[in-house]
């Protein structure tokens, strides 16, 4: 097995197990160990203490050899042999956490170190400091003392520092555990050889600050430190000539780095890219921020993460090696870093490619609710977290959930205070560092061979994480078997969390100790059920027990155990049941496929008891065959009517085909009544049997699939010896009586099959045939008409698939019925049409038959009929069977256009028949569409319209000249007929004038045509569909097309007395004010009318303007009339803006209109007409003022007798409209406001940003712009030209990017005026120029100085202002573009709030408000200021809260410092 597939085989990954992979004991090996299982001797000898080895007067010099033969100790190289606690276990009680004993994790205190320890601080060789780990133990102490112990915690060296260095800060073992480095917190190193005990090395880098860290590399021969300066180093050791030495590289300087780890990449995963390339990955931290940088090729940073939380809290990291899922067949192992601090978890993967390459991935992040003071890897899948609290947290990673919680508080773990404090002193006693070091643990907390050693101030304990069997076993012992059941179910799905060790070779254990605890819970549970209560309780009681018991057998796989736990459950009824029930849950669902005949004997049985007769059937269906006793089981189905079972049952248990199907056949033929259920589950057995398909799933075995076709057809052909003619073939008689459609559908997939291609086959088939066709002869009374039809069908097909003999007189009956016209065979109309079209395809019937086409026009069979037609070519006629296919009708001017157009093959005597018949079925085209048949008619065929119209009048009524008419106008709106096409096709047709009434005037003029058809349009859709006439005034451009389509259509209007649209026709020629009026005067004259004559008279066209309609006039038509013309209003003043003059006096005429009928009290329509009223003055609110509704109302005689109740809700609705609408005023007012302030703020932080010179020389005298002498900036103009003369010292830069000393500047009088607009008045502003680019964008600009033309011609881009400013750079460009975008953003708030404010002033307005008037008209005009904004000089003042100062912008150049140019960071 090589390394990688050891990786795979083992749940743990991590640094220290791939360094022990060499060990003598395997990983597995220690998953599964176990003291009491091996049966390992206890182990009687006393550990020696130091004492002990004080007494055989040992030297401590470093120098010094031990003697072996005092220590008793064998100096090899160790081996991991077993854990740390495992002799400890046996010797003596282990102390245990706080938790349970069925807690996850032991804890085991290494007496044999804590003594050494206690005696080694009454030495006065200090308090224990640092621990680590590998094959052996070492303990630094607070005076410089290390102890090392092997695994057995025999004390092997106790050795002293060469000189006086402090305290013990930082332990590191190298991989083999053959050196060991020792910190110091006076910052000496000393390397120490495991083997004799002798010292190596000693060293410190420049200075004695205390060592924080130190870490060998998986190079032997490097290592890492960081001490109290925060500065990373990385040391190389060499030795020349046989000198030891050491070479110190910085890696990592300025910053507080607290904490680094580097990647120790193991060879047992030779294959990996880490190990190929090898990049020498380091992760640290600051107390800030966590990073990973790697050494080779060269130095380089990959990845960093910001640390957060808080200043008492110190960050820690941790590396493993994790098992990925690549893919469905492969995983990766990659080294995956745990970092955090304070309350955060942080999982960042290590990803390296084949070429080396190294990326980081956050994978998740985890939050606690606590600090953390160290984190470690237990195994891939759990780690451990220790907090301020002196808690130890069991974590599991995936589902994040803290497994257990033990109290480290005895511990009392070691804290590297000291040391840290140290950092705090060496970076200016920083507060955060001071406050974390009470926390430092570092080197307190160590993992090896997944066991957690924990330093304390007099002892060290070791935390593993218990196996899964030991965990089960001690909930056994404690006869916890439910919860020791749950883990043994975890455990062998996989589910099981922080869970040591794989299944394995241990399965057999599992299930056999499973097996045990199953008998346990079961006699556990009949022995404390409850003797007294109800049975719903009892049954609560057990269903908490038994079903876990049985999915436990159904995981497990041991079906045959559910037997015995049946018999401790049989005796109790309550318990039988439930026990029965839950079997029968897990068979159904196809768990379990398997039961004793006993327990399927009482299953059956209580399924009776409770009548799920059906239940029982899919019980049978499921389980195994070899299970069920068959004697009782076919009884019991025949007696239940078990169908399926009983085929189950034949089929499986005798092997037997042929028997079901006579045995249910003749059940069949003995039961009256409905059957379909049974007959169509033997008609489904028949068709599995036929195809050799299994009934239940899969197929027939093979050496049975032949027997069985052979059985099924003998079946169906099975004749009596001497029967009647009624009598014969009973079999299939039978089945086509019963259900016709589908036993015909079983013979055509029967058909299908190979067997009927050869010649045996046909005969079968012809046999079949001959079969039906007889029966039906013998028994065609007994059939129906469907039941006919479907064999007919049924035969047709056949006959279509091959060559098959029918007499004639059979034909001859399958073409009538195809095509008959019962009503009883409706309903197959669909399918016989589907057959005949299939028989014409193949052949079967003639094209040509025109018997057959007869009998189609009858049955109007079109499809057919189309299909046929297109065969002959007969087009014309095809397109009549289009007309009268209601489902291909809208494809009918698709194929006339392919037909005329685009077939090549059709000839010109098949073009004009077509053509014929189109002229004859213009109705049923115009039907079909109106606007497409126009089309075809007037522009693909240029017909004349006169001669359709006149034709349609002829012949039909004028809804369908209208319909046409409507189709042509609808063209005309979308210029599918131009002008200049219909005068030419008129000069060309000579048309001539008509007497009819209704024909369209002739003209050479194509507009006066367009007029002709619009009035004839006009006059049909004001008789037969006013609604479409309203439409078209509204909205059709025809109507415009002539110059007197308008004047036109007002006289038809007021010929058909149409006044509302009289009124839209105003409004389609600018004369809004006409169209209030007459809309409003139609209004009056038809509430008049109303009024006049009840809703029992009609409109009357003899002098009062109303035309005679078949229609009464309602009540609901006035009203409906009403708000039509309240609508009219409201858009002549929302589109139109019409003059509140005339629209108050519309809306009080209207108002008037409506008030006549409330004041008539003895109509039946008064309250009708008042509710009208209200609704009219709602409406009106909003578009007039309310003082003038109020007063208007009040005013009129209607309310004199009238109480406030009628008008109440009136006056409250119009003050709470008015209040919405003050309160919306207010609201604008303010959000105008704030987006002004904003924008204008925008544009003020954007004018004044730094601008940075694109050049070091000044533009006019070319001197260096930071020669000069720093002085203040000079802001405007006039301080630039009394500054002349004089070396001012400053600098102007313009937004182009072009610099100039102010004293050049000024020399050169390069400015310019520019007058402005400011509340009306005009303003000078003047405003410097840049002389490059204004020399550039205009030649004949000469200024007084020379300037220099190479000044900043390597701007790749340049855009020029209107007013001449430059503005150079890419980057400029992009902030003037954002300026130009402010401005136009401004000048859109503005004319919002211009169409605003001027709304708001008019209701106002109204309210005779004058304080609120004034505010308004303030408001407006301050609008309107802001109107009048220039680019070059704004100026703004308001008196809101908003704006509360005069904000005064002003783009000029920049003058800045030379200081501040140069000199900043920028």
């Amino acid at each position: 097995m090589n390394a990688l597939q050891k990786l795979q085989n083992d749940d743990l990954i991590s640094v220290a197990s791939l360094e022990l992979l060499a060990d003598p004991l395997k990983d597995d090996e220690l998953d599964n160990f176990d003291e009491s299982q091996f049966n390992i001797p206890e182990f009687k000898s006393e550990f020696p203490t130091l004492d002990d080895v004080l007494a055989e007067n040992f030297d401590f010099s470093p120098t010094a050899s031990p003697s072996n033969s005092k220590l008793g100790l064998n100096h090899k190289k160790f081996g991991s042999l077993a854990s740390f606690g495992s002799y400890d276990s046996l010797q003596s009680t282990s102390l245990r956490s706080d938790a349970s004993q069925f807690s996850i994790v032991k804890r085991i205190k290494l007496k044999g170190v804590s003594a050494n320890i206690v005696s080694a601080h009454k030495r006065n060789a200090g308090f224990p400091s640092a621990i680590a780990t590998n094959s052996i133990i070492a303990i630094g102490t607070t005076f410089g003392y290390l102890l090392l112990f092997d695994r057995k915690q025999l004390l092997r060296f106790f050795l002293q520092p060469p000189e006086d260095s402090g305290g013990i800060s930082a332990l590191s073992f190298n991989v083999d555990a053959s050196r060991i480095l020792a910190g110091h917190e006076r910052g000496t190193i000393n390397m120490w050889d495991t083997d004799t005990g002798k010292v190596l090395r000693t060293f410190s880098y420049m200075t004695n600050a205390p060592v924080l860290h130190i870490k060998f590399t998986d190079d032997p021969t490097k290592a890492l430190m960081c001490n109290a300066q925060g500065a990373v180093l990385l040391m190389n050791f060499r030795r020349p000539l046989g000198l030891r030495v050491c070479d110190f590289h910085e890696v990592f300087s300025g910053s507080e780095v607290v904490c680094l780890e580097p990647l120790i990449i193991s060879n047992n995963v030779s294959d990996h890219p880490l190990n190929i390339y090898n990049p020498f990955v380091i992760a640290l931290a600051t107390l800030r921020k966590f990073i990973i940088i790697v050494l080779r090729p060269k130095l380089a940073k990959v990845f960093s993460y910001v640390l957060e939380g808080h200043h008492s809290t110190l960050p820690v990291i941790s590396w493993q090696f994790i098992k990925l899922q690549v893919n469905q067949s492969s995983v990766s192992f990659d080294p995956v870093a745990l970092f955090g601090r304070d309350s955060q978890i942080v999982f960042a993967l290590l990803e390296t490619s084949t070429t080396g390459a190294t990326g980081v991935r956050v994978l998740k992040t985890l939050s606690l609710g606590y600090s953390l003071t160290n984190l470690i890897w237990f195994n891939n899948k759990t780690i451990a977290v220790s907090d301020q609290k002196e808690n130890l947290h069991l974590i599991d990673i995936q589902s994040e959930e803290i497994l257990e919680t033990l109290d480290l508080q005895a511990v009392q773990i070691v804290y590297a205070t000291s040391a840290f404090k140290g950092l705090a002193n060496e970076h200016k006693n920083k507060p955060s560092l001071v406050a974390a070091s009470a926390f430092a643990c570092y080197y307190s907390l160590t993992m090896t061979a997944r066991q957690l050693l924990i330093l304390g101030q007099q002892s060290v304990h070791v935390f593993v994480i218990r196996t899964w069997f030991e965990r089960i076993n001690s909930l056994k012992k404690s006869k916890l078997y439910t919860e020791a059941l749950m883990l043994s179910r975890e455990v062998f799905q996989g589910t099981c969390k922080a869970v040591v060790g794989s299944l394995g070779p241990q399965k057999s254990f599992l299930l056999q100790n499973s097996r045990s605890l199953l008998n346990e819970i079961a006699s556990s549970a009949v022995a404390s059920a409850p003797q007294q209560g109800s049975v719903d309780a009892l049954e609560a009681y057990y269903s908490d027990t038994i079903p876990l018991i049985i999915e436990t057998c159904c995981l497990f796989k041991i079906f045959e155990f559910t037997n015995e736990v049946y018999n401790i459950f049989e005796a109790d009824i309550t318990a039988r049941s439930v026990f029965l029930s839950s079997m029968q849950s897990c068979i159904l669902s196809d768990r379990i496929s398997k039961v004793s005949p006993t327990i399927l004997k009482d299953l059956i049985n209580l399924n009776i008891d409770m009548e799920t007769i059906s239940s029982i059937q899919d019980i049978i269906l499921k389980l195994d065959i070899s299970t069920i006793d068959i004697d009782q089981v076919v009884k019991l189905s025949w007696q239940n009517k078990l169908f399926d079972a009983i085929i189950y049952l034949y089929n499986r248990a005798i092997k037997n085909y042929s028997m079901p199907l006579e045995e249910l056949t003749e059940f069949l033929r003995s039961k009256d009544g409905d059957n379909r259920e049974l007959v169509n589950t033997i008609l489904v057995y028949l068709s599995c049997c036929m195809t050799g398909r299994d009934y239940m799933h899969g197929s027939i075995p093979e050496p049975l699939c032949r027997n069985a076709k052979i059985q099924s057809w003998k079946f169906l052909l099975f004749d009596q010896p001497n029967a009647t003619p009624v009598e014969r073939f009973p079999n299939s008689k039978l089945l086509l009586l019963s259900d016709t459609r589908e036993f015909l559908n079983v013979l055509s997939i029967a058909f299908g099959e190979s067997e009927f291609t050869t010649t045996e086959g046909q005969r079968v088939r012809q046999r079949i045939i001959d079969m039906i066709m007889l029966l039906v002869d013998l028994n065609e009374k007994e059939f129906t008409s469907l039941q006919l039809g479907s064999i007919y069908v049924f035969l047709a097909r056949e006959l279509m698939k091959s060559s098959l003999n029918l007499e004639p007189e059979v034909f001859s009956q399958i073409v009538n019925y195809l095509t008959s016209t019962k009503q009883e065979l409706k309903s197959t109309k669909i399918e016989r049409e589907r057959v005949v079209t299939e028989l014409l395809i193949n052949g079967v019937l003639s094209i040509d038959d025109q018997n057959l086409e007869e009998k189609l026009l009858t049955a109007n069979f079109y499809s057919v009929l189309e299909f046929m037609y297109e065969k002959r070519g007969e087009y014309y006629k095809m397109l009549r069977c289009f007309c009268q296919m209601s489902e291909r009708s809208r494809m009918i001017f698709r194929f006339i256009r392919s037909v005329l157009y685009q077939l090549d093959h059709v000839t010109d005597e098949q073009k004009q028949l077509l053509i014929s018949e189109i002229n004859q079925n213009i109705s049923l085209l115009i039907q079909i569409d109106p606007a497409k048949s126009a089309n075809l008619l007037l522009v693909e065929l240029k017909l004349p319209v006169e001669r359709v119209t006149r034709q349609l009048s002829a012949d039909h009524e004028a809804q369908v000249v209208f319909q046409f008419l409507s189709g042509v106008v609808e063209l005309i709106s979308r210029d599918k007929i131009s002008i200049h096409s219909i005068e030419q096709q008129q000069s060309a047709e000579g048309l001539n004038n008509s007497d009819s009434s209704d024909a369209l005037p002739s003209s050479s003029s194509g507009s006066e045509w367009v007029r002709g058809v619009v009035q004839q349009y006009m006059k049909l859709a004001a008789v037969l569909q006013v609604e479409s006439l309203e439409t078209f005034i509204r909205q059709s451009p025809a109507l415009t097309l002539s110059s007197k389509s308008i004047e036109d259509a007002m006289h038809i209007c007021q010929g058909y007395n149409l006044g509302h649209l009289v009124s839209y026709l105003h409004v389609r020629a600018g004369n809004h004010l006409q169209a209030m009026k007459t809309f409003v005067y139609y209004v009056d004259k038809l509430i008049s009318s109303f009024l006049k004559y009840d809703s029992e008279s009609d409109l009357g066209g003899n002098g009062d303007g109303f035309q005679s309609t078949s229609e009464p006039l309602t009540f609901e038509k006035v009203k409906h009339m009403v708000e039509k013309c309240a609508k009219l209003l409201r858009e002549m003043i929302a589109t139109y803006h019409v003059e509140e003059k005339h629209v108050q006096d519309s809306w009080f005429s209207l108002l008037d209109t409506v008030v006549t009928p409330v004041k008539c009290k003895e109509s039946e329509w008064a309250d009708s007409f008042k509710h009208l009223l209200f609704s009219l003055l709602n409406s009106m609110i909003g578009y007039i003022s309310l003082p003038n509704i109020l007063t208007k109302v009040f005013a009129d005689t209607a309310y004199d007798s009238g109480t406030y109740d009628d008008v109440r809700h009136l006056v409250t609705g119009m003050f709470e409209t008015c209040r919405y609408e003050s309160t919306l005023l207010t609201i604008t007012s303010q959000l105008l406001d704030q987006d002004i302030f904003s924008n204008f703020l925008a544009l003020k932080v954007s004018a004044t940003k730094g601008t940075r010179p694109i050049s070091m020389s000044c533009a006019i005298c070319y001197k260096k712009l930071r020669n000069t002498v720093t002085s203040s900036a000079q802001t405007n103009v006039d301080s630039l030209r009394s500054s002349s003369g004089a070396n001012s010292g400053s600098l102007a830069v313009f937004q182009c990017g072009h610099g100039y000393h102010v004293d050049c500047l000024s020399r050169s009088e390069s400015w310019e005026e520019v007058i402005t607009e400011v509340s009306g008045l005009p303003e000078t502003t003047i405003r410097n120029i840049c002389l490059i680019c204004k020399s550039r964008k205009d030649p004949n600009f000469e200024s007084r100085q020379s300037v220099n033309p190479n000044v900043g011609r390597g701007v790749s881009a340049s855009f020029y202002s209107d007013d001449g400013s430059g503005f150079g750079t890419t980057g400029t460009l992009s902030r003037q573009k954002s300026l130009n975008s402010a401005e136009k953003e401004m000048e859109d708030h503005v004319a919002r709030a211009h169409s605003c404010m001027y709304r708001s002033k008019r209701i106002l307005d109204a309210t005779s408000n004058q304080n609120s008037v004034q505010s308004s008209s303030s408001l407006v005009g301050r609008f309107r200021t802001a109107n009048s904004f220039a680019y070059s000089s704004y100026s703004y003042s308001s008196s809101s809260s908003a704006l509360d100062s005069s904000l005064k912008l002003s783009l000029k150049p920049k003058i800045v410092p030379n200081k501040n140019i140069f000199d900043s960071n920028d």
